[in-house]
């Protein structure tokens, strides 16, 4: 039940969840993920008649308060908890996944020639989702909440009919990178067993993966070396004979100490991620307004959108330059690749934006939370007593929250020091402190500015 090993001269401590029966029976049943499945499905189809047909004010609207107030802060949580999971029950990839069986489509494979290039179709969506969201009002605006959803699930379907085998999922989902990026923090793993794997098949290929039908990422089970490869459908526990599968409680992000394919793209999108988390947070305090007022007055931008695009566009030019200089220093000092040093850094900053998220998400719970339930109060006529939700015009310092922002920030950039720690050691035991000292410095500016805004009033998006 309980495990230890070493992995780069660290113990590392693991618990085997499938230990209690209660737990495997339910991953290795007909209702995993079926019974999510139709609940997400169900939410979907609700949010989509809301959305067009609900009240057409952002913060009276069901579909907008159940999407921007309630899953999309639940989302980090959900990743630090159950890895990709989302990816396993998101409706998109149901839906499509029904229209294009009678075709054949969703159980073939013509998109393996995107992988080298999906995480840069997959990050681009993202970016112009972040974009979109500020520009288009999503969030404010009902119906356009509803036309990002059905823009999403057509190009689901869309490039399951083109490339198949619900290629969506692998290469060009927005959330899917996200989930995937975040998941490698996560506290759940699941994992084969290697030397069960060789000695009961004796073959790369895995019997299992061959005969599974739902898993979107078609990855061969016998090979899942990360969580991004695995969205915990539960599938190969259901079509492995041999008992290999084993879910495992883990110290969070333990995967990235030996990050399993570093790659400069992967890296660009992380860094660019930190940059939108920047944005969106700075969005949330005073300093935006006055900032924006500046941008305005100066006539170096006409117009909000010209502003706001100019911002995050220089903001994410500005961390990816932060990182290619502290790679290159390292590289100076070391004597190694720049590029390689780049690849394998950029991964330190993912404790720290996942803590910054969680942190941003509480606020939203906490300033927000009741929105959704006021919503549902009021299609249902039930009259209710709970407090009003905060106007964008009120910015609130709420202490116990902020400590426990603080705390995760705390938490988030003692594990990406960490982390540059342990990727900076050697062959032997001893660090190369060319790498540490300028990576850890960049970790350390991002997360002081991340405590920065923590520390001042929060408000609504603007």
């Amino acid at each position: 039940m309980y495990a230890y090993h070493t992995l780069s001269s660290t113990w590392v401590w693991e618990l085997d969840l499938f230990a209690v029966k209660s737990i495997r029976g339910y991953f290795a049943s007909r209702y995993h993920p079926l019974i999510l499945q139709a609940l997400s499905l169900a939410a979907f189809g609700l949010v989509l008649v809301y959305s067009f047909a609900g009240n057409p004010h952002g913060e009276n609207n069901l579909a907008s308060s159940v999407v921007w107030f309630f899953w999309w802060p639940l989302l980090p949580f959900l990743t630090f908890f159950a890895g990709r999971i989302w990816c396993a029950i998101c409706p998109l990839a149901t839906i499509t996944s029904f229209l294009l069986k009678p075709f054949g489509a969703a159980s073939k494979s013509r998109g393996d020639s995107l992988g080298k290039y999906g995480i840069w179709f997959s990050g681009a969506l993202l970016l112009i989702l972040s974009w979109g969201f500020v520009v288009w009002r999503i969030e404010g605006t009902p119906r356009n909440t509803g036309v990002l959803l059905l823009a999403l699930l057509l190009g689901a379907v869309s490039a399951g009919v083109i490339f198949g085998r619900l290629s969506w999922c692998r290469h060009f989902c927005p959330i899917g990178v996200l989930a995937g990026l975040y998941s490698t923090v996560a506290v759940v793993e699941l994992r084969p067993q290697a030397d069960l794997c060789r000695s009961r098949c004796g073959r790369r290929s895995c019997p299992a993966s061959e005969r599974s039908k739902i898993c979107l990422l078609a990855q061969p089970f016998s090979s899942i070396d990360g969580n991004q490869s695995c969205n915990l459908c539960g599938d190969c526990i259901k079509n492995c004979r041999h008992g290999s599968p084993r879910l495992h409680l883990r110290w969070p992000g333990r995967e990235l100490l030996r990050p399993a394919r570093p790659s400069v793209d992967v890296a660009v999108v992380i860094a660019t991620l930190m940059a939108v988390l920047l944005l969106d947070m700075i969005r949330m305090t005073p300093l935006y307004p006055s900032y924006m007022k500046l941008a305005l007055q100066s006539g170096l931008a006409g117009e909000y959108e010209l502003a706001f695009s100019a911002s995050m566009a220089l903001l994410s030019i500005g961390v990816i330059a932060a990182l290619t200089v502290a790679s290159a220093l390292g590289a100076l000092l070391t004597r190694e690749s720049a590029i390689v040093s780049f690849a394998r850094f950029a991964y330190v900053l993912l404790p720290l934006i996942l803590a910054a998220h969680l942190g941003s998400s509480l606020f939203h719970w906490l300033a927000h939370g009741t929105r959704p339930i006021l919503a549902i109060f009021r299609e249902l006529g039930i009259p209710t007593d709970l407090p009003p939700v905060v106007r964008g015009s009120i910015y609130v310092v709420n202490e116990p929250l902020r400590v426990l922002q603080l705390t995760l920030m705390l938490i988030g950039l003692v594990w990406a020091v960490y982390l540059v720690w342990r990727l900076a050691v050697g062959r032997g035991d001893k660090p190369l402190w060319g790498e540490v000292v300028p990576h850890a410095g960049l970790v350390v500016a991002l997360a002081a500015a991340l405590v920065f805004l923590f520390t001042l009033p929060m408000g609504m998006l603007h």
